[in-house]
């Protein structure tokens, strides 16, 4: 860390444009000020002064041959350039600190994999593969990132994860994608709330009840269901965690895959299937086609499918 007025030290440049060479400085200075929304706010991101802030963006506006940024006397904006710049500079920072996390990694002699995925997939799905992990890689080291189910496809491509598990995984030339659980979707509902006691119920019938769902799972039923709005009352929640516990107040209802129904006893929670149409919700697993870590990173997926998979056939067959 810097003192203030200095820039942190910094390794040798990583890309040229004319004579000017671009460092990673001038590239987490941008990175800052895009985040922060100010020079003053970057400074703070990286404990520097706001004077070398806005010295690395000048130098940096230098080399690239056009301007980044639009300064007020209140606010600081990208220009529609600056904005495409952004993503390419985030790719290099993301880039250089996952080598910089496999240097530290290779310097105390030990394989890491980070899996970004979510809290109920940790908690209901994981745990009994990783025990099977452990067993066959003594010496690998599996580093769960637990986030949002919106931010784990940025986990993943920013290289912040080497694995990712959740929905609508990136399946291309860089990434492999390959489905890993599939379950219908449940309601989960305060034993004493008037539809606890159902057998079944049917999207026709959660229509007009206060739901909890997070923003994934509630634009994917209704692209399922095939009609916008669907649902008048939703409550988003930020994780299938919050919004089973909401429901535990018997106050409305928790709309989520059948695999949080562990998470959901924990809790107290009735699960009732939901049906009219029966809709089928699929988990993935992504890794990158090019393994950029010292670990048998396509074996462990593969252990994990074999793992994991036989539990969402004998889920779907009750």
């Amino acid at each position: 860390m810097g003192r203030d007025g200095d820039t942190p030290p910094q390794p040798p440049e990583t890309t040229m444009h004319g004579d000017t060479r671009i460092k990673i400085r001038h590239l987490r200075s941008f990175d800052a000020v895009a985040r922060g929304g100010s020079f003053a706010a970057a400074a703070g991101l990286l404990h520097v002064s706001a004077p070398a802030v806005s010295l690395a963006i000048r130098e940096l506006e230098e080399a690239v041959g056009f301007r980044l940024l639009d300064r007020t006397t209140r606010s600081v904006r990208l220009t529609e350039a600056g904005a495409g710049y952004l993503s390419q500079a985030q790719r290099v920072l993301a880039e250089f600190d996952g080598a910089h996390r496999l240097a530290a990694d290779l310097q105390r002699g030990r394989s890491v994999v980070r899996i970004a995925t979510t809290q109920a997939i940790l908690t209901c799905l994981l745990p009994p593969a990783l025990s099977q992990v452990h067993a066959r890689w003594p010496g690998l080291h599996v580093h769960p990132l637990d986030v949002a189910t919106r931010d784990i496809v940025e986990a993943l491509r920013s290289r912040q994860a080497d694995m990712a598990i959740g929905v609508d995984l990136p399946d291309d030339e860089a990434f492999d994608c390959r489905p890993i659980y599939s379950s219908w979707w449940e309601a989960y509902l305060a034993p004493r709330h008037p539809l606890a006691r159902r057998a079944r119920l049917g999207w026709a019938q959660l229509a007009h009840q206060r739901l909890y769902l997070t923003r994934s799972s509630a634009q994917k039923l209704e692209r399922q269901i095939g009609a916008a709005g669907v649902f008048s009352d939703v409550v988003e929640t930020t994780t299938a965690s919050s919004g089973l516990a909401m429901a535990s107040t018997g106050q409305g209802i928790a709309i989520f895959p059948g695999y949080a129904r562990s998470l959901a006893q924990v809790m107290g929670l009735v699960a009732v299937p939901v049906q009219g149409p029966t809709l089928l919700h699929e988990l993935q697993v992504a890794v990158p086609r090019q393994v950029p870590v010292p670990a048998p990173l396509h074996a462990l997926r593969d252990l994990l499918v074999e793992s994991i998979r036989p539990l969402s056939v004998a889920a779907l067959a009750q």
